[in-house]
């Protein structure tokens, strides 16, 4: 998953560039991924990447794009780029149980609280955060050293997390409990609402960047764009099996196994190919029980991984370890199978929302939800749903959409019969029924659930 940090500083702080040249009637579009295609892959000197003039405002563009294309909101997004966030990982260094986090910026006294950490037996470790919404319709995204593709995986993935008038999830019925009540400052734990909306923003990113890949007219660029999302759906179960691996091996006093967990957990979460060759070569080593080479791959994965100062003090092996840590705060697995399930089943092709034939009600619906039971039971009827029959399903809809206008049923209700609207309009959609007009009733929606009544009825207007 990618994650999120609170605050960020801004250091391109000069207004936005005008993206500059190109064809006559050539679209934004068009001239956002020529500048995408020309940002460097490596880093360059002082390991930061060189991004081209306009930058900034190609993967604004581009993240507006994908949400019209899917979603057909018309929303700007103002992103800026961001130093990185630091952050302190406070954990039992036997069992790798996270204690909670110190956020450095927010830390009146930073020594004294890691010295406290230290002295109780517990290993506090930095981190960097990789990005941050508002809340509203803006987002800071630390650039990827590696990969501009992954720049706009990120910035589309924080766009999700925006309000729900700006096609996000916050102010959803699933936005409204982000993390479980923590007596403690930085033991927040996500709720189940939260590793929701997380899996969902990382699928939909994930959808978008598939979608706007039809629409590029670059071979070798809209490649790259359907290379990485199909690693980043690849990745998660890895990654989980990585976290799980190297966890067993620690209970167990492996120590020898959990390096090798840990190696190949930075292997699963590199984004430069020369990270992926070095923590191959270092997996094997430990395997091997080669120390000379252990000890100099460990080097070598560690000035690539980590090169920032703040690290030099640190292990590689703590360093991958508080990576891990933080990774598994975002996943579950029951529950990102919940949303892939939801996701899979009801997002339509994407050159058939590239080329306007269809719009995606998946992050619409999702919004719906506030529990993987929830989830489950939508996928459920939507299977029962796809079996019936043209005039079954247009007759559903008329009925359903007219129970939801009741101005006397509860709001959780409504959202219930929402979410079962959503059901019958997919499936009918696929058959090819006309059945807008039977979604009218909708307008008389007021009260909780208009704003999600609307956006139905917008995305299968016909």
């Amino acid at each position: 998953m990618q994650l999120r940090l609170k605050k960020g500083k801004i250091y391109n702080k000069k207004p936005p560039v005008k993206l500059q040249g190109g064809e006559e009637g050539r679209t934004d579009r068009a001239r956002a991924f020529s500048l995408l295609s020309k940002a460097t892959t490596e880093p360059s000197s002082g390991n930061m990447p060189k991004r081209p003039r306009g930058f900034r405002t190609a993967i604004e563009t581009l993240v507006s794009e994908a949400v019209i294309l899917s979603t057909g909101q018309k929303t700007g997004f103002d992103l800026k780029f961001v130093k990185p966030s630091l952050s302190y990982v406070v954990f039992d260094p036997e069992t790798l149980e996270k204690k909670y986090e110190i956020e450095a910026e927010d830390c009146q006294d930073l020594g004294s609280a890691l010295k406290r950490a230290k002295d109780s037996g517990l290993s506090a470790v930095p981190y960097f955060y990789s990005g941050y919404n508002t809340g509203g319709n803006s987002a800071g995204i630390r650039l990827d050293r590696g990969n501009p593709v992954s720049d706009l995986h990120l910035a589309l993935h924080e766009k999700r997390h925006s309000r729900k008038s700006s096609a996000g999830l916050n102010h959803t019925r699933l936005g409204k409990a982000y993390y479980e009540k923590s007596p403690r400052k930085g033991a927040q734990k996500l709720s189940d609402a939260g590793l929701i909306q997380e899996a969902a923003c990382e699928y939909s990113a994930t959808y978008d960047l598939l979608v706007l890949a039809e629409t590029c007219g670059n071979p070798e660029l809209k490649r790259k764009m359907k290379s990485r999302a199909r690693e980043i759906l690849k990745s998660t179960d890895s990654t989980r099996r990585s976290i799980e691996s190297a966890s067993s091996a620690k209970l167990a006093g492996d120590e020898r196994a959990f390096r090798r967990a840990l190696a190949e957990f930075g292997r699963e979460i590199s984004e430069l190919d020369s990270e992926l060759v070095v923590y191959g070569e270092l997996g094997r080593a430990i395997r091997n029980g080669n120390c000379k080479a252990e000890a100099r791959l460990e080097r070598r994965a560690k000035a690539l991984t980590f090169p920032e100062k703040v690290f030099a003090d640190e292990s590689l092996y703590d360093l991958l370890t508080a990576k891990l840590l933080h990774y598994s705060d975002y996943q579950n697995e029951g529950v990102e199978r919940s949303v892939y399930s939801l996701y899979s089943e009801f997002s339509p092709a994407p050159k058939d929302v590239a080329s306007g034939l269809a719009k995606n009600p998946f992050i619409d619906l999702i919004g719906l939800h506030k529990s993987e039971e929830e989830l489950l039971e939508t996928v459920s009827f939507f299977r029962k749903m796809r079996r019936k029959s043209r005039e079954y399903l247009k007759e559903e809809i008329s009925r359903t959409a007219g129970r939801v206008s009741d101005g006397r049923l509860s709001s959780e209700k409504k959202y219930a019969l929402l979410r079962e609207l959503y059901c019958l309009s997919e499936s009918a959609r696929r058959k090819g029924v006309e059945f807008s007009e039977s979604l009218a009733p909708l307008s008389d929606v007021s009260g909780e659930g208009k704003f999600e009544a609307g956006r139905l009825m917008r995305i299968y207007s016909r």
